[in-house]
Parts: structure tokens; C-alpha cells; sequence
């Protein structure tokens, strides 16, 4: 069940931070504009425009991994006001972070208070990771008279921090700046939005589809064995009912439990996060009526499908199906919330003892 033992273990690489002091002279001082006011230097013009705690969906190629911790996300505009190309690269590939190389973050009410290691917000690198939000992912050069918007993570500052300083590295500005320039920036710590979670018969919004969940059940699942006989599973297992519909304009590929395909599983925990057993069966045996296929759903259709656990033992009255969107055509992570009632369903009268 990696999928949701990873999601509580994100791993990230943290910037490091090199000597930050820049020597300034006594005869010029580095400038500092306040949020949506546009620090112009040179070429460029940078404005932050938006600064919030948010909850994390990051992509894999293997799925989709929810950050337990907020972020702080930072909204910029990037505009190139000159008659030269601005390079805007915040510090993608950098590896020592420096104010004349990076751009940086720290908790400071204004530059003048020192910019050093001891109050510098670490940068988050999403390295194989995507957030799927940020719309700059790799360095750019902005023609003269057009602006870009990108998206910028850093760790979340410590309860108490009322002001931020964002430092952009002369570079941005052109050949000719020699002095970073400064964004002062209030902070309220906000309450990040909880992550959208859908119960039974509830349909999931995603990107490019919604799921639903029609129906949790305790069973004998029916299933016909490699000679063609019919058969029932040996102990009663939960079955999950759903539906796939496709929301977006183009066709997606539903991927179904019965295949790997280097895409993580769905997985089933209960209210104290135990992970419950995914319930599998031989390559040669049948579930009846459970898809086997990559199946492409096609704009507006829909798929019914459905996926075994084993029985949660008594005790269990809560679970949370946790679906990685790869598997359903889109992206993001579904999560579901689930009742559960201990039962002992009979066996089909058909396969009970004479």
C-alpha cells in the first residue's frame, strides 16, 4: 500500500543555503515595494500578487502523492518592461542558494532587519514530483511587453510570522542590475482548504473525470475458475462499487486493479490508518463482472467497476478509499469516505452445504 504510505513520507529536496549577505553601498541601497506593487528594475517588473497556506497534490509517474504539511505558495507576475528578454529561472537547477542567484524568501518585516540563514523559508523542489498548479516548471525567457504568471512553494513560516520578504537576484533584472530587489509581503497564516473528500454515492470531481462510489457491500464474490466452473471466493470479502464518467473533451484510459502498469494501487485504510489488504486472486481465475482491460472511456460516457478488499475485522467503522486518478484517466488523488457495519453474509444458496 505505498500509495498511502508515501503520501505521509513526501520527500523533498530542500535548497541549500550558501552566504546570503550582499555588500551594499553607502550610496545605494537595494529598493522594497509592498504585495500587488510592481518591483521594476532595469528589464523586468515582478509583482506578488496572492500569498496562502496550501495542501498539496503532487503527480508521479507512478501516481499521486498527498503532502500531510501545508506549503506557503507565493503568486507572482513576471513582466519584461524593457527592450531585452528577461531569463526568468528562480533557482531551478541551482544547488547553494544565494541572493544574486535565487530567488528567496525569508520572515522579516523589511530587508533592513538582515536577511540571513537564521530566517530564511527553505524553497520546495518538487524534483520527480509535479504540482500540477504551477505553470512554470523549468526556466523561461519572456519576450519584451509580455508578462508571465508563476507559482512559487516554500515551507510554511512558523506560527507568529507576520511579514515576509521576498528577494529577487539582480540577474532577472538585466546585466546592468547589480542589487536584488525586495517585496515586503503582511502574512496571516490562513487555514489551507482541506482536501475534498466524497462519501457513498457522492461523486468525486476531479480534473478530467468524477467517481463515484454506488455501493460497499460484505459478500462471497462469485468467480469462475480456469476449467470454466463456477466459484465463490473462500471468505467473505468488501466489495466497492463505482462509476467512472468522463468529463473532459478527449478520450481517457481507465486502468483496471486486475493490471499493474507502473501505476501505484488503490488503497483502503480504516479510522486508525491501518491499512486493509487489497484481496487478489490468481492470473487464472475470474472475477465475474470486474474489468480485466485498459478500457477508454470516451467524453461523457461512463464505466461501472469494482474492487475487493479483505473483510475489515469488528471494530472497524470508518474507512477511506484512497483512488490515484492515474488509474482512472486524469490525475489528482480521490479520496472517499466509507461506513462500515462487521457482517457474516451467507454463501449463494447454490454453493452452500447439502
Amino acid at each position: 500500500m505505498s500509495l498511502y504510505l508515501e503520501a505521509k513520507n513526501p520527500r523533498w529536496i530542500i535548497v541549500a543555503l550558501a552566504a546570503l549577505a550582499l555588500a551594499f553601498t553607502a550610496c545605494k541601497k537595494p529598493e522594497e515595494v509592498g504585495l500587488n506593487q510592481a518591483m521594476t528594475q532595469g528589464d523586468a517588473a515582478v509583482t506578488v500578487t496572492g500569498v496562502e497556506l496550501v495542501r498539496l497534490d503532487l503527480e508521479t509517474s507512478s501516481g499521486p502523492v498527498a503532502l500531510r504539511k501545508p506549503a506557503l505558495r507565493v503568486d507572482v507576475k513576471v513582466s519584461a518592461v524593457g527592450e531585452t528578454a528577461v531569463h526568468w529561472d528562480p533557482g531551478f537547477s541551482a544547488g547553494g542558494a544565494t541572493q544574486a542567484r535565487n530567488v528567496l524568501l525569508f520572515a522579516a518585516n523589511t530587508w533592513k532587519d538582515g536577511l540571513s540563514s537564521s530566517n530564511n523559508l527553505s524553497a520546495l523542489s518538487t524534483e520527480k514530483y509535479v504540482y500540477l498548479d504551477d505553470p512554470i516548471t523549468e526556466a523561461v525567457d519572456i519576450a519584451p511587453g509580455e508578462t508571465i504568471e508563476d507559482v512559487l512553494l516554500f515551507e510554511a513560516p512558523s506560527s507568529g510570522t507576520k511579514n515576509l520578504v521576498l528577494s529577487i537576484p539582480p540577474r532577472v533584472f538585466g546585466q546592468e542590475a547589480k542589487l536584488p530587489g525586495y517585496i515586503s509581503i503582511p502574512f496571516s497564516a490562513n487555514t489551507p482548504d482541506e482536501r475534498a473528500v466524497a462519501t457513498l454515492g457522492e461523486a468525486y470531481e476531479a480534473r478530467e473525470f468524477t467517481f463515484k462510489v454506488t455501493k460497499s457491500d460484505v459478500l462471497y464474490q462469485r468467480l469462475k475458475q480456469a476449467d470454466g466452473k463456477d466459484a465463490v471466493s473462500r471468505d467473505p470479502l468488501l466489495r466497492i462499487d463505482f462509476e467512472v464518467t468522463n468529463t473532459s473533451e478527449q478520450a481517457i484510459e481507465y486502468l483496471p486493479t486486475m493490471l499493474s502498469g507502473g501505476v501505484d494501487f488503490p488503497a483502503l485504510v480504516d479510522q486508525r490508518d491501518s491499512v486493509q489488504n487489497r484481496a487478489t486472486f490468481r492470473e487464472d481465475v475470474d472475477v465475474v463482472g470486474q474489468l480485466r482491460q485498459r478500457t477508454t472511456i470516451a467524453p461523457g460516457k461512463t464505466i461501472k467497476d469494482f474492487i475487493l478488499f479483505d473483510r475489515p475485522t469488528r471494530g472497524v467503522e470508518e474507512l477511506r478509499l484512497f483512488y490515484p486518478g492515474k488509474r482512472l484517466g486524469g490525475t489528482g488523488l480521490v479520496e472517499i469516505q466509507l461506513p462500515y457495519t462487521w457482517k457474516n453474509p451467507e454463501l449463494p444458496k447454490e454453493f452452500q452445504p447439502k
